[in-house]
């Protein structure tokens, strides 16, 4: 879950970090720890949640007038999505975006696109500008700080765009939770 999937809970749950240092018994698949964790954290903090739906910001991914500027892609095996805003971007990618986080909210795909494509997408990432922050790999030259944000590159060179919506987002609750003792 991102950020703006959770809500509720006390407030030093936001501003105490703590270090929580576990040994599973054996073996454990990656689902598995995430349950064994899961119920580490319920124990631990006495955490109480709640899955819910609810309304909230999105963004839409559309055909921008024009039409889309994306090549269909017929040869790659598997889905990889590949969108850093830094560096070279020609990897063969399937473009789906359904649940996909790009912006700080969920992006649906309203495309209606039926199939896979091949793109590149270049932009200069740019906290708080909807774009990915970060700084780039030693080995990538940076892009061009003044060139289009991610909005303007969406559209421009892949003929699509991000429209703001209202749509259905899972979230999680914290009812309940209680600093815990020490060891």
């Amino acid at each position: 879950m991102k950020d703006f999937q959770v809500s509720g809970g006390p407030l030093w749950a936001n501003s105490e970090p703590y270090d929580i240092v576990a040994k599973a018994e054996r073996n454990a698949t990656r689902p598995q720890l995430s349950l064994m964790l899961q119920a580490l954290r319920k124990d631990r903090f006495n955490l109480a949640l709640r899955h819910e739906t609810k309304d909230a910001p999105i963004d839409e991914l559309v055909v921008a007038k024009g039409g889309p500027k994306i090549q269909e892609d017929t040869t790659s095996p598997r889905q990889r999505i590949a969108m850093t805003g830094v560096g070279k971007m020609a990897q063969r990618t399937r473009l789906r975006c359904s649940q996909m986080t790009i912006t700080g909210r969920p992006v649906v795909d309203k495309t209606e696109l039926p199939s896979t494509y091949t793109f590149k997408l270049d932009w200069p990432p740019a906290v708080g500008k909807r774009g990915l922050p970060g700084p780039a790999p030693p080995d990538v030259a940076p892009l061009d700080s003044n060139g289009p944000s991610l909005l303007i590159a969406l559209q421009e060179q892949l003929g699509l765009r991000l429209q703001s919506a209202k749509g259905s987002v899972e979230s999680l609750v914290i009812e309940k939770a209680e600093k815990p003792a020490k060891n």
